[in-house]
């Protein structure tokens, strides 16, 4: 008998080996809703940050963006958006 042969004879005769595969079960499937869940929180994210540009363009602010932080500049007279994407957004 080889080693892997050995190891699957154990698992199978462990006491506990049902508990660990209801564990594991629970884990991916935790894991697979905490994946959505940060999905949908990017995506409310992009979506309030659009809408924070928007009302900002409309009032004639000046919008940058800096650190992940939206930062409004001072209202200007003219339609003035300056927006940068970059690996900070949040």
């Amino acid at each position: 008998m080889g080693r892997r042969e050995a190891y699957e004879l154990f698992r199978h005769d462990y006491e506990h080996n049902d508990t660990i595969e209801s564990n594991k079960r629970t884990l991916k499937r935790l894991c697979v809703e905490a994946k959505q869940l940060g999905e949908q929180l990017a995506e409310s994210r992009n979506k309030i940050s659009t809408f924070t540009i928007l009302y900002l363009s409309i009032n004639n602010y000046t919008v940058s963006h800096k650190k992940g932080t939206l930062v409004m500049c001072c209202k200007v007279a003219e339609f003035d958006i300056q927006f940068s994407q970059g690996s900070a957004a949040t």
